[in-house]
């Protein structure tokens, strides 16, 4: 949703459109994941649908774009994951096909 993506203050609920009880619900009692930048540690890229996981190996969100960032030689993407892991700063793992990669939660925009 856009509440989920970060777009709550281009979102307005005072015309009625398909699913807008939904939206206003969750500007009123907040979403249970969002949309969140990460880098990776590890060496390794993300890609789309790439599982997102804790430490403890509970699956915390997916991954919906990675790739190598030219600009800070590294590599960079977004996820959905559960609020509670949305901190800057939070660790977190990507599996990318059999292996583990460890990432870092971070602000927008990646170039500042």
């Amino acid at each position: 949703s856009p509440i989920e993506a970060g777009l709550s203050w281009i979102t307005k609920c005072d015309t009625k459109f398909i699913n807008y009880k939904s939206i206003e619900d969750q500007k009123k009692n907040g979403v249970n994941k969002k949309l969140v930048a990460f880098q990776i540690i590890d060496k390794g890229i993300a890609r789309n649908n790439y599982p997102v996981i804790n430490n403890s190996g509970e699956k915390i969100g997916y991954v919906t774009s990675g790739s190598i960032s030219p600009t800070l030689n590294k590599a960079i993407g977004l996820a959905y994951i559960k609020t509670e892991y949305c901190n800057i700063g939070t660790e977190i793992f990507i599996v990318v096909r059999k292996k583990t990669i460890k990432g870092e939660i971070t602000s927008l925009p990646f170039v500042k």
